[in-house]
């Protein structure tokens, strides 16, 4: 299982949780954050209504201290945040031994 960690509940990140568990062979466990944690929740009911393959979606806040830590091992962080946080989630990728792609901006 592929683990993803998707910075942004909002339309890019929801869009990107459904491609991926929608196409390909890769099945994914999507880690899915935001400031506004219901926004987080909404996404994965969302997520979960598209189908797609198994794998699970978990929803967090991202402004609780310590969700960095709390994430445990993850392949790819998928920035849908505005740019102006791009530095800061390089950094957690590269803190997280991760790849990092931004997807915004």
């Amino acid at each position: 299982m592929f683990r993803v960690c998707i910075a942004g509940a909002g339309g890019i990140g929801r869009a990107v949780a459904v491609l991926l568990r929608t196409y390909g062979e890769v099945k994914f466990d999507i880690h899915i954050g935001d400031i506004n944690l219901d926004a987080s929740f909404d996404a994965k009911t969302w997520i979960e209504k598209a189908g797609g393959h198994e794998g699970f979606v978990r929803p967090f806040d991202m402004t609780k201290e310590g969700w960095q830590a709390r994430l445990g091992a993850i392949d790819l962080v998928l920035d849908c945040l505005p740019g102006k946080f791009a530095p800061k989630m390089a950094q957690l990728a590269l803190d997280l031994d991760s790849h990092y792609v931004n997807l915004t901006e």
